[in-house]
């Protein structure tokens, strides 16, 4: 279902197993990026009889092309080969050829390893070069990332060039990422004032509103357990849009502008330069800063295009016997239904850098920035 699912290419569909399922999302234990007629190694992450570098030649018999001409659908999500995801593919192959840096090949026998075991890396500042701070955005669930800043403010303010790399930041809340919009303006701003207001269509259905109420009942119960400053702002969302969902209820769909909260933002330091690092796996809200932070003159984007996730909004979910969860938007923005979306293109970096198999074994984004 997943590799039917990315067929789509719509990354706000997603299929997940249930509370009672016995079903456990695997991967294949190392990272990818297709290159020419191969997929290179790019990660290590649980099998560590990968080297980074390694190119997979062979699918079974038949190169990359091969395989996507005889597949049902396109289980990698996109035809631009720097945007596929080969993982679920290599999840459901036995038997790879893999040519090694050397130019010797040998077949390896693929084994599979449990996704939930995964953590992201943690957030961290670091100096990779004078005068320049490397503040890592892995993930934005919570706040580890302002966390990250906030123990470098004084190293922060005499920097001349702030690099944030976004690459592989999927998931999150936006307001995990509202600390980093300090770093970014020139003047003291407010979020009303650089984030324009979004048209979007919601799709008021009866079934979408059931959901969508036992959703914010869930939601409540959490809200109520939080301390009362963490929980009011919540509530207040919470209870907006109940009230939405009881006077839409049954109408289909709804042209609704949706405003961007009112958040202060500071002054980033004087003179300061900031480069963002993206990829296609920069998405959900990583790729919301992105969006935002770009519309600084001091910011430059470095890297890959993003995933294009910020065309729908609203997810619903519906279980099957616990077993398993299906994904879905309820709502979707204008410019997505007018076919000006951001979906299968992203957004776009102001310098580009393909991938070449020299990445695998350095980080060429990087290297690229800090000439910037």
């Amino acid at each position: 279902m997943t590799r039917r699912l990315a067929s789509l290419g719509d990354p706000s569909l997603r299929f997940l197993p249930g509370t009672n399922s016995s079903f456990a999302p695997l991967a294949c234990g190392f990272d990818t990026h297709r290159h020419g007629d191969a997929l290179y190694v790019t990660r290590i992450r649980e099998d560590e009889r990968m080297h980074l570098g390694d190119a997979i030649v062979s699918l079974g018999s038949m190169d990359p092309d091969e395989y996507l001409a005889q597949a049902l659908g396109n289980p990698v999500s996109e035809k631009d080969p720097e945007r596929q995801r080969w993982d679920d593919v290599l999840c459901d192959l036995s038997r790879v050829v893999v040519r090694h840096p050397d130019g010797t090949t040998r077949r390896v026998k693929l084994r599979t390893f449990p996704l939930a075991a995964r953590r992201p890396d943690p957030c961290t500042l670091s100096a990779p070069g004078d005068s320049t701070l490397l503040l890592r955005v892995t993930q934005l669930d919570d706040g580890e990332a302002a966390q990250a800043l906030s123990s470098g403010a004084e190293r922060l303010a005499r920097a001349d060039r702030l690099v944030i790399d976004l690459r592989g930041c999927s998931g999150g809340a936006e307001v995990n990422a509202y600390p980093l919009l300090d770093y970014v303006f020139d003047e003291p701003t407010n979020l009303t004032e650089v984030q324009a207001p979004e048209t979007v269509l919601t799709n008021y259905t009866e079934a979408n509103c059931a959901r969508r109420e036992r959703q914010i009942a869930q939601l409540r119960v959490l809200a109520q357990g939080q301390g009362a400053g963490e929980g009011a702002g919540l509530l207040t969302w919470m209870d907006e849009n109940l009230e939405l969902v009881r006077a839409n209820r049954g109408a289909g769909y709804v042209e609704e502008t949706v405003r961007p909260d009112d958040v202060a933002i500071a002054a980033a330091p004087a003179g300061q330069s900031v480069v963002l690092l993206t990829d296609d796996g920069c998405a959900d809200a990583a790729e919301w800063f992105v969006r935002v932070a770009r519309q600084s003159a001091r910011v430059t984007v470095v890297g890959r295009a993003t995933r294009g996730s910020l065309d729908y909004s609203n997810p619903l979910a519906i279980a099957f016997e616990d077993r398993f969860v299906f994904v879905y938007p309820m709502s979707k923005s204008k410019a997505a239904d007018e076919g000006r979306g951001m979906r299968g293109r992203g957004i776009a970096p102001d310098v580009v850098v393909p991938f070449t198999p020299e990445e695998c074994t350095r980080d060429v984004i990087l290297e690229r920035a800090l000439r910037q």
